[in-house]
């Protein structure tokens, strides 16, 4: 895929309009390219997590911070990966609507993370197995380590916050996560809760 095919269908799509100076796109598309070059070992799925944030976000951050500085490249990218996380979560909101949806979330679950984000990423550990809460924390996390890699760790955080903006409307399930690695915690703790009507139901 093409560095501007990849930035353009990526979860910072929504930034290129931000970014009137071709000579800046031509950069970061080049950036793009170099850093897909040094990660060609890790598994599709995790090729996939690369292609379509983690490394448009550190070819971004970088040239962005040269031009305008840490806190200005900082916000714009967040802006346009917090939008994107709006638009999509739409859907998964809607979803929480039907009555099924916190059985189907929890039966589905563990398949899920190691279809998604397999263990050669993430380090997953089951914490509950309550009918009514689906508890999992996760020790690492891929996102966390490639950051780290390039010194950019500090955008794990935007992408810990898409998380609480895709699900923190849910209806028949609610959201809870109070520690994440990106944000300095020693692991992270997910955790989604059946609705007390669904309890009674």
């Amino acid at each position: 895929m093409k560095s501007e095919q990849l930035l353009s269908s990526s979860r910072l799509r929504y930034l290129i309009p931000e970014i009137s100076n071709a000579e800046i796109l031509r950069d970061i598309y080049d950036r793009i390219n170099v850093i897909i070059s040094e990660n060609q070992n890790y598994s599709k799925t995790l090729q996939k997590h690369l292609a379509s944030g983690i490394v448009p976000a550190i070819a971004c951050y970088e040239k962005l911070s040269h031009e305008y500085g840490k806190d200005r490249a900082y916000d714009l990218i967040r802006s346009a990966i917090t939008k994107y996380a709006d638009e999509y979560g739409k859907l998964l909101i809607l979803l929480s609507k039907t009555p099924f949806f916190y059985g189907m979330t929890k039966s589905v679950m563990p398949m899920f993370l190691n279809s998604l984000y397999p263990p050669d990423g993430w380090d997953f550990r089951w914490i509950n197995d309550s009918p009514n809460v689906i508890a999992f924390d996760a020790h690492s996390c891929f996102y966390v380590d490639i950051f780290n890699k390039y010194k950019v760790g500090e955008l794990t955080k935007i992408f810990c916050e898409t998380d609480d903006i895709c699900y923190r409307k849910f209806t028949n399930a609610r959201w809870e996560r109070t520690k994440t690695i990106g944000r300095g915690d020693e692991i992270c703790n997910f955790r989604f809760y059946r609705r007390k009507r669904d309890v009674m139901r």
